[in-house]
């Protein structure tokens, strides 16, 4: 098949040089015109024909973009493909984009209604060095006919790819010289000094970090994404609140991933301040019926309720201006379990003050804290606290540190309760009893039991179950309405296996793939993880405890456990097994918590020095260098291994500094240079994390703008005061309702914990719906032009969204128990609605009145 234009068709005329030089004048204007999109009007000849347009490359999204056209006017017939080739690799698209060409659809029959234009786009090859590269494009119609799609002009034949990242060339150098500097023996002798040290100074050291803390909270710092919802201060006026309402920006971009953090749970905790009376145990601003606040988990939401005392991250709300609250709510999670884990670790591990440290303060830095808001930390901090409290009680004397003891045993594991998030807590509380296990086998001569231990312990129980019982008195509703939810409180039972080995050790990664992972099934909290040496903490189990030496027990107990969750995760366990230890609510995704935990307890258990000395010196240096090798192997394999979809920013450069750090990390820790490998460890997390979080400054309140007071301000109550109406926002994200709440507004759409009944009551929801509605979601209302006489459906995009596309002409929105209606100003069927008066429009945003809404 030729790619030559050919003449157009006339009807036979006598041969002659004047017919001669109109058909070469034709040719010539068509092979000149056509690529650039001329209009004739008669259909050419049979043939096939087309030609690459543009050559682009995105450097936002790391892709080519390629658009042209092309068609096989012979069979009347589009491309069933393509082959993308850039440089020396080749790529299929299997389903481009199309749509019609009207600039040559008239040279072909019926071309108007041909979708002849087609838009490829395709990942810069990984490995390809950057600068020009040629670019072809191979059109396949069948399994044997090809055409070569030529470009119509030198410049869209070849494309300025990219050269290596800038900031990898950042991460490898930051690698390089911290090993380099670690190799030398004054580093040794300084980490070693350090650690003396701070051995010396406890007190001061941990009054140091509750400085740091207390100083965070003053200036109202945060690394909340709040401003996704509330505004900056140098971006304008905000649609709903005022300008004091905004975040001071001070470094980082706001992750929209994280809207769990931002969006729901401190959404609901303003919410719970700016509601009258403050800090109720319902909430009736969110939703018709209310939602009892008590059954939210994680770090919880301020509630005036006994239970407080056991949600400590909310102190703040009662006791500091706003702005302090928020930075106490963020900030608490990562310095009380930075303290209570280095407690925990002292007591597991003593003589080791430095080092437990450092590993408190590397596991709080880690990237799977980090993309989590730092709620893995929270979870940890409670029954890392009880741990230890519980092993100390175990060893002491009868006298009043017992009995002190008892009330914080009693207090961390009713906090620890109270997260309410089973996968975090089940995996980590089977970690705990193992270990709790395993220190009474290895302690059992040195436990002083006497009379009073067993009184203390039941205080404990006692006191753990009185704040429970005053929590569940006041929530078992809400949580049985949350139990008989289709989701989540009926969802299959799980038995793990959903894990590729490659998505399990996937932190090796996470020094760019926190902040850089494109187009992924996972988002980037999803992705974070730890960096783990699996490898080299078994091997460090194993010899310990071949060669006798202390804890033998627990390092058995730290290496079954992980080797118990690398199995759960990749291939599964039997359901009934998953069931007797209630891992059938933990997903193969959720393990990674628990398993980080494992390891980190191996590091401070596991001997330093003094344990490489005592063997032998050659035996030693061989399997130290054997675990880094493979270990750098592993990671160079599984970085290697991601999807290019997943992550196409991947260099030389990143693979071969990761590996090199993962080998350096585990030959330094099986070589018994601990502090180096956890100080090497400790740079590859903070290059992770350095940009996920966004840090600034906390509004000192949230009130609305002065304009949309206005319109949702209702009649006057006896004081004077006007309560704000409750509003219905027409919006596929329920960022606008949340915030919406979080000034004190009551809202019909938002995130609720369980359904709302009175609002499926009020639009006389079918029962062949209930299903749809009956789970946790984050409810929306969308607009949607359907024939009469529909006016809405609800659907389920995902498993925790309930979205109701409504005709924004006819839907009765008083039905839903909306008073106020806002939309984009954009949507002018709104207008036709008969039942809506418009208030007003203000930033982009319309404002109507419900009439015959319920007061």
């Amino acid at each position: 098949m030729s790619s030559a234009m050919p003449r157009h068709r006339d009807h036979p005329r006598p041969l002659g040089a004047a017919w001669l030089a109109a058909v070469f004048a034709a040719l010539l204007l068509a092979l000149l015109w056509l690529p650039q999109a001329a209009r004739a009007q008669q259909p050419l000849a049979p043939g096939t024909y087309g030609f690459v347009d543009t050559v682009e490359y995105d450097k936002a999204q790391g892709v080519v973009r390629i658009t042209g056209w092309c068609y096989d006017s012979q069979n009347q017939r589009l491309p069933k493909d393509f082959t993308v080739r850039i440089g020396d690799t080749e790529k299929r698209i299997a389903i481009p984009t199309r749509k019609t060409r009207p600039s040559v659809a008239a040279y072909f029959k019926d071309g108007e209604s041909i979708p002849l234009e087609f838009s490829l786009e395709v990942r810069y090859p990984r490995y390809l060095a950057g600068g020009e590269q040629p670019v072809g494009v191979i059109a396949r119609f069948d399994d044997t006919a090809r055409f070569n799609v030529e470009p119509s002009s030198p410049a869209a034949g070849k494309v300025l790819g990219p050269d290596i990242a800038p900031r990898h060339w950042l991460i490898a150098a930051a690698v390089a010289a911290i090993i380099v500097l670690l190799l030398l023996g004054a580093t040794g002798r300084l980490l070693d000094r350090w650690g003396q040290w701070v051995g010396g100074h406890r007190g001061m050291v941990a009054g140091g970090i509750a400085g740091v803390f207390l100083v965070l909270v003053g200036v109202g710092a945060t690394g909340s994404s709040l401003e996704l919802l509330l505004g900056r201060t140098d971006q304008g006026e905000h649609p709903v609140v005022s300008a004091d309402s905004a975040v001071t920006s001070l470094a980082g971009q706001p992750r929209g991933v994280r809207s769990d953090e931002w969006m729901v749970i401190t959404a609901s905790a303003l919410a719970q301040a700016n509601h009258e009376p403050r800090f109720p145990v319902v909430n009736r601003n969110l939703g018709l019926d209310g939602q009892n606040m008590m059954v939210i988990g994680m770090t919880g939401v301020p509630v005036l309720h006994v239970s407080a005392l056991a949600r400590p991250a909310t102190w703040g709300f009662f006791a500091l201006p706003l702005d302090m609250a928020l930075g106490w709510y963020w900030y608490f999670p990562f310095f009380a379990c930075l303290l209570a884990l280095w407690w925990l670790l002292d007591v597991l591990a003593p003589g080791r003050p430095g080092r437990n440290l450092a590993l408190s303060f590397v596991f709080c830095l880690a990237p799977y804290a980090a993309g989590w808001s730092q709620w893995p930390l929270y979870v940890v901090f409670f029954p890392s606290g009880a741990l230890a409290a519980a092993l100390l009680m175990l060893r002491q004397k009868p006298g009043a540190r017992l009995w002190l003891l008892a009330l914080a045993l009693a207090w961390f594991l009713a906090g620890f309760a109270l997260v309410l998030y089973p996968p975090w807590q089940i995996t980590v509380a089977t970690l705990y009893a193992l270990v709790l296990a395993a220190w009474l086998a290895d302690h059992r001569r040195q436990v002083a039991w006497s009379w009073q231990t067993p009184l203390a312990f039941g205080l404990a129980a006692v006191l753990m179950g009185a704040l429970l019982y005053f929590w569940w008195h006041d929530a078992r509703e809400a949580i049985a309405t949350m139990r008989s939810t289709v989701y989540p409180g009926q969802r299959a039972a799980l038995q793990g296996g959903d894990l590729s080995p490659l998505v399990l050790l996937r932190g090796f990664s996470n020094a760019d793939t926190l902040s850089n992972l494109q187009g992924s099934v996972f988002n980037e909290s999803e992705f974070g993880s730890y960096f783990l040496l699996l490898l080299a903490t078994w091997f460090l189990c194993l010899r310990q405890i071949r060669d006798k030496k202390p804890y033998p027990w627990l390092l058995a107990a730290c290496a079954a456990f992980s080797a118990f969750s690398v199995v759960f995760g990749v291939w599964g366990v039997p359901l009934a097994l998953s069931k007797a230890m209630f891992w059938h609510y933990v997903s193969s995704s959720r393990i990674d918590l628990a398993l980080g935990l494992s390891c980190l307890l191996v590091v401070a258990l596991a001997g330093g020095r003094e344990a490489a000395a005592e063997a032998s010196p050659r035996p030693a240096r061989t399997a130290a260098v054997v675990l880094g090798l493979l270990t750098a192997a592993l990671a160079a394999l599984v970085v290697a291994g991601i999807p290019e979809d997943f992550y196409p920013g991947l260099s030389v450069a990143m693979l071969a500094s990761m590996a090199v750090a993962g080998g350096f990390m585990a030959y330094w820790l099986v070589h018994g240079k601990v502090a180096q490998s956890i100080a090497l460890t400790l740079v590859v997390y903070a290059i992770a994390v350095a940009d996920f979080n966004p840090l600034g400054l906390a509004p000192a309140k949230v009130a609305l703008n002065d304009t949309v007071q206005r319109y949702v301000a209702g009649p006057a109550s006896a004081g004077g005061t006007a309560k704000p109406r409750r509003v219905l926002a027409l919006l596929p994200s329920t960022s606008l309702a949340m915030t919406l709440a979080a000034a004190g507004v009551p809202v019909v759409d938002g995130v609720f914990y369980y359904p709302q009944p009175s609002v499926w009551r009020g639009m006389q929801l079918p029962a062949a719906d209930q299903d749809t509605v009956n789970r946790y979601q984050h409810l929306t209302f969308v607009q949607e032009t359907m024939p009469a006489p529909a006016a809405y459906r609800v659907i389920n995009p995902t498993p925790d969204t309930v979205r109701v596309m409504v005709d924004p002409r006819r839907f009765d929105f008083a039905q839903t128990g909306a008073q106020v209606v806002v939309g984009s100003d954009r949507i002018f069927e709104l207008g036709e609605n008969p039942r809506l008066r418009l208030l007003g429009k203000y930033e982009g945003w319309a404002w109507y009145e419900v009439a015959g809404a319920a007061p």
